[in-house]
Order: C-alpha cells, then sequence, then structure tokens
C-alpha cells in the first residue's frame, strides 16, 4: 500500500490540515510508504522527524497573495502544481495507491483533481467543509445568517449573494466550481471520509456519484477525566472563533438576557464589537493550558450556538472529555455526541428563546449530575490517534480491494 495525501499547506493552518499532516504521520509509524504533495510551505518538523517524504510545489496561498491577479487565476487552475503532481505520480502505481485528498482550494486548486482523474488513480476525499460541492464551502448564507437551502450550483445558487465577502467573490467561485466539478465527479473510483454522520447525510444529498462513503472521527488528544464539576458552577462558556457564523452574538444575547454570567474565551474580528456591547461578559481572548482550565473549573455548561452545518466540532468532545456538560443547535454535528437530558441539552438552531429555555434548565444541580454521566459514559478511546489510524487503515485496504 502506498498512500499520498493532498493538503494545501505542509503545515497546519486549521482543523483540517491538522488531521493531514497528523494522518500522515501516523502512516509513516506504521511504515507505510506516505507522501504529503503541498502547494506551499514551510514543512512542519514533525513531518520530517516522522519520515514522512513531503513535496512542496512552491505555490501561494491566495488568500494572502497580495498579487490579486495572480491569486485570481492560481484558484482557478495552478498549472505549477497540476505539473508538478504528474511528476509525482509518475513514480507511483494506480494499483496499489490511493491518493488522499484533505484541502485545495486555498492554493492547489482542481488542477490536481485532474491529474488524478485522467490518470485512474482511486481517490478518497475527507469532507472537511463543504467545498466539494457547495461554491462557498458552507452551505450558508453568510449574507442573512442562516443555513443555505438552494440546490448546490443551481440557477438559484448561482444568482445569490451568500459570499461572506462580497458578490463577485462569490462568481469568482461559481466559476472554480464549475471547472472542479468538470474533474471531480469524472473520477471513476471516488470516495468519500466523512468526519460525522450530519456530512455524510448532506453529501448524500448534495453530491453527485460516489463508490464509498465512510465515517471517520477526527482525532483530537483529550485529557482524561478525574472527577465530576466541583467548582461554583456559575459560568456559562462560549469557545471559539468569534465570527457570525459561529453565534456568539446569540450567546451574549441570551446570557444577558437572563442575567446569568457568562465567558468568551476565542478571538476574531467580532470581539471588540461585542465587548463594547455586552460589558457584563468577560472576553478573553485565546487561551490555553493552565489559563483555560482556571475558566472552566467554574462552568456550569458550555454553550455552542452555531448558526451552520458544523462538520465535527472537537470543542464540544473537548469538554465532554472535562465532564462540562454542552448546550448545542439541534442541525449541527455536535448533536451528534449530546443526548438532551443526559449530558446536556439541545435547542432549535439560531432561535434565541429556545436556547435560552436550555440555559434555564441548566441549574447547578443539573450540571453536576450530567457531569457524573459523563464521567461514567464518555468514550475517549473513540476519539484517540490509534483508534483513527486503525479505521484509516481499513478504509484504505477496503479502496484498494475494489476493481479499477
Amino acid at each position: 500500500m502506498r498512500v499520498i495525501i493532498v493538503n494545501d499547506a505542509a503545515y497546519v493552518t486549521g482543523g483540517a490540515g491538522n488531521v493531514a499532516l497528523t494522518e500522515a504521520i501516523l502512516l509513516a509509524q506504521q511504515n507505510v510508504d506516505v507522501l504529503l504533495f503541498s502547494g506551499f510551505g514551510p514543512v512542519d518538523d514533525r513531518l520530517i522527524k516522522s519520515g514522512v517524504k513531503v513535496v512542496v510545489c512552491d505555490s501561494k496561498d491566495i488568500l494572502t497573495n497580495k498579487n490579486r491577479i495572480e491569486a485570481f487565476c492560481q484558484g482557478l487552475w495552478n498549472r505549477k502544481a497540476k505539473r508538478r503532481f504528474e511528476e509525482v505520480l509518475s513514480n507511483y502505481s494506480v494499483e496499489d495507491t490511493v491518493v488522499h485528498y484533505h484541502a485545495w482550494t486555498k492554493a492547489l486548486s482542481a488542477s490536481v483533481l485532474s491529474v488524478t482523474q485522467k490518470c485512474g488513480y482511486k481517490i478518497v476525499i475527507t469532507t472537511h467543509d463543504y467545498f466539494s460541492f457547495c461554491p462557498n464551502g458552507g452551505l450558508y448564507n453568510y449574507v442573512k445568517g442562516v443555513i443555505c437551502d438552494k440546490s448546490p450550483m443551481s440557477l438559484d445558487c448561482i444568482f445569490c449573494n451568500c459570499d461572506s465577502r462580497n458578490v463577485l467573490q462569490k462568481y469568482w467561485r461559481v466559476a472554480r466550481q464549475f471547472i472542479q466539478e468538470r474533474y471531480l465527479w469524472r473520477h471513476e473510483n471516488i470516495s468519500i471520509i466523512a468526519i460525522s454522520e450530519l456530512t455524510k447525510t448532506l453529501f448524500l444529498r448534495y453530491s453527485k456519484k460516489v463508490d464509498n462513503i465512510y465515517v471517520l472521527k477526527n482525532p483530537i488528544e483529550l485529557p482524561e477525566i478525574k472527577q465530576e464539576l466541583e467548582g461554583t458552577c456559575d459560568v456559562f462558556v462560549f469557545m471559539g472563533r468569534l465570527s457570525k457564523e459561529k453565534g456568539v452574538d446569540l450567546f451574549c444575547r441570551a446570557v444577558t438576557d437572563l442575567g446569568v454570567k457568562g465567558v468568551v474565551l476565542g478571538d476574531g474580528y467580532q470581539k471588540c464589537e461585542l465587548a463594547r456591547k455586552y460589558e457584563n461578559i468577560e472576553f478573553t481572548g485565546w487561551v490555553s493550558g493552565d489559563k483555560k482550565i482556571s475558566y472552566l473549573k467554574n462552568a456550569r455548561a458550555l454553550v455552542f450556538p452555531s448558526l451552520w452545518y458544523e462538520g465535527a466540532p472537537l470543542t464540544i468532545v473537548e469538554m465532554l472529555s472535562r465532564g462540562i456538560p454542552c448546550i448545542v443547535p439541534d442541525k449541527c454535528a455536535a448533536s451528534e455526541c449530546v443526548t438532551h437530558g443526559f449530558n446536556g441539552y439541545l435547542f432549535k438552531i439560531g432561535d434565541i428563546e429556545s436556547l435560552k429555555e436550555s440555559i434555564k434548565m441548566m441549574t447547578v444541580e443539573e450540571s453536576k449530575r450530567m457531569s457524573r454521566n459523563i464521567i461514567n459514559s464518555f468514550d475517549s478511546y473513540s476519539y484517540s490517534e490509534s483508534a483513527h489510524s486503525s479505521s484509516l487503515m481499513e478504509i484504505y485496504r477496503d479502496i484498494l480491494s475494489h476493481k479499477l
């Protein structure tokens, strides 16, 4: 078995990149012949130490490239990446090689998909987002602040101003999607790794034909649960990026209306505006280590008010591993981790009254009862690197076993 992992960056730039690099390292540790193909560096030191082969095609991140014309063209079709990928694949066989795509929209472009499609390689895509079928990648209308119900790439979709930046950016994304679909769905051997049951459901609803679809949880390092909550349990916590789709404003409004204590752990473009508007809430910025633990020790619950189809929010997993109950929306993958009334509450996504009702139900007594439930039931192994690696190898073997 030989594996080529495709990711825009050769270092961690976000959740998708972290999974891609972690998988490359785990495969190398099992003596699998693995190569990471990326658009730009620098190369993460962990890859080098683990003996992972790395090829960087010396492109630029289109989001930070100051030459916007160059970024515009590269995002649609990266010729340099295509040529370099052709060179790499010339040393591999379609018989024993799986090409695993994680991210390609920020540097590599659909040009790399054209190479595997032409050569007939078996490919698998991990659906960290929805860029494989949705132009803005979120199935979310960033202008209206609601989940999108339009069929991706339909006329309604194409002419809808839903982009997080502006309508011209949306039209560019549509052009990119047209090019991508020309090559992606022409693959004869394509499999999907969904990171949650939600992403699997959405992919089956909106995507083209696939040969196989698997569900594989993202790996995460978790602290050991030692005891149930013992602090004051008087704080409701938001933790994450401070942007509109994350619903932090909904959290702030809810705790303010109810007169309960709230703290926001995280940063983003909304921080200054919200800190001025909600002086009753503490905004800490990004915190980690002992400082983060000091805020969490008095948590009654984590409130996760996201407004979009979150694919696999690891914040929920981390909080549950610490014995902290979670209040989450009903239409995101977080709801797969929470059983209403057992380890948290579900509320109607985007509905402040529903959220407030859940917060009111989370008394100190309820929080501590749920914490005991979590301690007795939470399975941390299923999120471990060991479990992830084992399942990933099974998926690769299954893909390779299917005839070309």
